[in-house]
């Protein structure tokens, strides 16, 4: 084997030892970003079932205090929503992408790819499963009350009606305001925090193919 060869065989083994040692630098530091996003993500899940828990309850019981009414009516929504908003949490787990074992690694990156995109999803499309919903049926519940008897609910009863109609329109203003920030908040999160990752995993996936 001529010298020239040998350079060349030898130059070839070097570049491609130099891919595999970049190509593991990437995939190191994605899966570290993929567990500081992983980690508050279980966080955030906590969170978001214990509070929609405490609502469920909260509004379970002013279902059977207040008389059958539109207020009651926007409870149920409103309970339903909270309902949908543990279901879909629940449905978008992690765990339900990792269940297979002895994955290679490029299968792994595309169940990764799949988990980050439908958490980018979820954020994105919060108003639509969570705000609107949740939104009509919390003013539904706090207009509805108009037309409630005051004088025939006990006490218990009382602590969920709104009498006064400037704490109605001052309420109503607020779910509006935060419902808008929530949504604000969450697009912004899934621009900063989940399509950096998206691009960066096409990019993993492509280089790994070729």
């Amino acid at each position: 084997m001529e010298e020239i060869e040998v350079k060349e065989i030898w130059k070839g083994s070097s570049q491609h030892q130099q891919i595999q040692v970049n190509m593991d630098q990437l995939i190191n530091n994605f899966k570290f970003q993929m567990e500081q996003r992983e980690r508050n993500v279980r966080y955030r899940d906590l969170r978001e079932t214990i509070a929609a828990c405490v609502g469920i309850i909260i509004f379970s019981l002013a279902v059977f205090a207040l008389p059958f009414s539109i207020s009651s009516i926007g409870a149920m929504i409103v309970i339903g929503s909270l309902g949908y908003v543990i279901f879909k949490l629940q449905s978008n787990r992690k765990s339900k992408y990792t269940q297979e074992l002895f994955l290679s690694v490029n299968e792994q990156l595309e169940r990764q790819k799949e988990f980050i995109v439908n958490q980018e999803k979820l954020l994105s499309t919060v108003f639509y499963w969570m705000i609107l919903p949740m939104g009509i049926g919390q003013l539904l519940f706090i207009w509805g009350s108009t037309i409630i008897d005051v004088s025939t609910l006990s006490s218990f009863a009382k602590s969920f009606h709104l009498e006064k109609s400037g704490v109605r329109i001052f309420t109503s203003i607020f779910i509006v305001v935060f419902g808008g920030y929530v949504v604000w908040l969450n697009r912004k999160a899934a621009k900063v925090n989940w399509q950096p990752l998206l691009k960066q995993i096409n990019t993993l996936i492509q280089q790994l193919k070729s």
